[in-house]
């Protein structure tokens, strides 16, 4: 049984396209969920943004990319009233400006892009005065190369030969005190602290002389699943929770629509948003996985074999020792012909 499941994520592993795609096909799915008076959240996809104050919610947006250049992006506004729900749109606004100068720089230029766009809306967002700003997490692929860039407590994950990785630092309290090891990664979800931002568009940003964290670049491969989304997510699944749901063999819709109502049944009091960005075709709801059947087939297999074995009587050999019983010739010559006695014993070839 653990040789064909092995054998069968070989295989899978060795289809994929491991060549970079400077064109990657990526399908999206996007949803946010509104658990506060007002809706907070708000996200980005490749251009496109809602309208501050027309946020879908308990609604997945679903869209398909093909294009040398992708940004996607979650904002996450903090403030009182309405200055939060217009900070994260403004946020994201503001990175529409600077989304075709990504695309038109070198891969080792794009950071010098980030940087005038994190200068550019946290001079905005402390001109509005008072504690108002956004935690920003963003995923750009250019020429099938991805890179995450974040602030604040969103977070972007990529899902790679079924492993979660988080691309992303937390500006937080909490992960302060988890560098510097007074608490472990299983207190930091939820630690007291992990709301406190010490890092945010409209705050003093990362420690990085003012930058936004940005991860080293990494290859788009057809299959890998990048997860861009808010703290009302992570604070309520942890790490191995969220590996788990993107290992499901869902669509991007349910994918997204599994997060946010796991992450609501777990009490999530905050504002919820969620992109899945897939490289490659979505899947569709009820599509069986092939090497899930094939393997089930061996299996299948290879237990009928094995019962019909079991079920067959052991011969014993001939020469095991057992004195074999001897005719005894018949007297008349006729005895070729003559029926069988009840304890003759002889087999048919």
């Amino acid at each position: 049984m653990y040789n064909i499941t092995i054998y069968i994520a070989l295989k899978k592993q060795k289809r994929r396209s491991i060549f970079l795609v400077t064109k990657p096909f990526l399908s999206i799915a996007a949803q946010c969920s509104k658990r506060t008076e007002c809706m907070t959240d708000n996200f980005y996809i490749n251009g496109a943004l809602p309208q501050a104050g027309s946020v879908p919610s308990h609604k997945a947006v679903s869209k398909d990319v093909r294009a040398r250049l992708g940004v996607f992006a979650v904002a996450d506004g903090f403030g009182t009233g309405n200055d939060a729900e217009n900070a994260a749109h403004k946020a994201l606004s503001i990175l529409r400006k600077f989304h075709e100068k990504m695309g038109n720089v070198s891969l080792e230029a794009i950071g010098s892009v980030v940087d005038a766009y994190a200068e550019e809306a946290n001079h905005y967002m402390q001109s509005l005065g008072g504690d108002v700003g956004a935690s920003v997490a963003m995923l750009i692929i250019n020429n099938g190369v991805a890179t995450a860039v974040n602030t604040g407590s969103a977070r972007v994950y990529s899902f790679k030969y079924g492993r979660l990785n988080r691309l992303s630092i937390d500006d937080t309290k909490a992960q302060q005190l988890l560098n510097v090891g007074a608490i472990r990664r299983e207190e930091a979800m939820t630690h007291p602290s992990r709301r406190e931002l010490t890092g945010a568009l409209g705050k003093p940003l990362s420690v990085q002389g003012g930058r936004l964290h940005m991860s080293s670049p990494t290859p788009v491969e057809n299959g890998d699943i990048y997860l861009i989304c808010s703290n009302g997510i992570t604070d309520y699944l942890s790490d191995d929770r969220i590996s788990y749901i993107l290992s499901l063999h869902m669509s991007n819709e349910r994918l997204s629509q599994r997060l946010v109502s796991e992450a609501v049944a777990r009490g999530a009091d905050d504002n919820l948003s969620v992109i899945i960005v897939r490289s490659g075709k979505n899947r569709k709801p009820g599509l069986i996985n092939k090497g899930l059947v094939k393997g089930a087939a061996v299996v299948i297999a290879l237990a009928i074999l094995a019962a019909y074995l079991l079920s067959r009587p052991l011969r014993k050999p001939a020469g095991s020792g057992e004195v074999q019983p001897t005719a005894t010739p018949s007297a008349t010559p006729h005895s070729v012909l003559s029926p069988p006695q009840a304890n003759d014993e002889f087999e048919l070839r």
